[in-house]
């Protein structure tokens, strides 16, 4: 203990309206690309634009729904949904080009403070992972974007759900990540945005915090949801916020696999 709280010596982020967003006309922009990345292959296997729109929000809702129980639906995934659906096959490469092409386009910013909050906590000796649920673009958009927005760096672990095969609220996503920092589940948190985030943390044995600095720009429904979190978890509303000795860095010795400063 340190001022009556407990030392952390790591701490795993969500990504999406945790450490990113993006404005409300940039999501619609994406979102009517993401449609029309999946409605020209559907076209080009002679479907109707109407019929199109309707198998492209069933399967959306299909893949979120098997992400809210745990199951991660690849791009892979859910083109072989559509092909069954339509009974032809459809040109996967062709929508991932166009879904990576869209994300590489987007406008996407930090939250604010994100950076000096990520080097306070890696000055602390703090260890980083990122645990994240991707369902609409493949994981090498979402890794570019990390690098153009100069994310990946912090980062000892990064863990999407569609390459790792599960999601959120799934504790395997938590503790696979905490493998790979190397620390224990009672010696971290996890910071999100969603009940998903806390629900999946708790369950891997970890502490967790709710982020709510992008509430103004993320989405209603998640807005509504946040209020499924119990009171007594804590609110996360600026990363200023997060300062040492609330995160502090474990006693020299303590654990030799675990002490010391990460390297970049």
């Amino acid at each position: 203990m340190a001022n009556g709280r407990t030392s952390l010596r790591g701490v795993t982020l969500d990504l999406w309206y945790t450490l990113i967003y993006e404005t409300a006309p940039e999501r619609s922009r994406r979102r009517r690309e993401t449609r029309e990345a999946w409605a020209r292959p559907l076209r080009d296997a002679g479907v109707r634009p109407a019929r199109a729109r309707s198998l492209y929000a069933g399967m959306l809702r299909e893949a979120l729904a098997a992400q809210d129980r745990g199951h991660a639906w690849t791009i892979a995934d859910q083109t072989a949904w559509m092909e069954r659906r339509v009974g032809a096959k459809l040109d996967g490469a062709q929508i991932a080009a166009r879904l990576v092409q869209s994300l590489d386009r987007a406008e996407i910013r930090l939250t604010p403070g994100l950076p000096d909050c990520l080097e306070r906590l890696t000055e602390t000796g703090v260890r980083l992972g990122l645990v994240s649920n991707i369902t609409t673009e493949p994981g090498v958009a979402v890794h570019r974007l990390l690098d153009r927005l100069r994310l990946t760096k912090w980062f000892d672990a990064i863990v999407l759900s569609n390459e790792f095969g599960r999601s959120k609220p799934d504790p395997a996503l938590f503790r696979h990540c905490l493998r790979r920092i190397r620390c224990p589940p009672a010696l971290a948190m996890h910071v999100g945005d969603l009940p998903v985030d806390v629900e999946g943390a708790r369950s891997a044995g970890m502490r967790s915090a709710l982020y709510v600095g992008a509430d103004r720009w993320s989405r209603r429904l998640d807005r509504r949801r946040r209020h499924e979190v119990p009171e007594e978890v804590r609110r996360i509303a600026q990363w200023s916020e997060w300062r040492a000795p609330w995160v502090v860095p474990p006693a020299p010795g303590v654990d030799g696999r675990l002490a010391g400063r990460r390297g970049r």
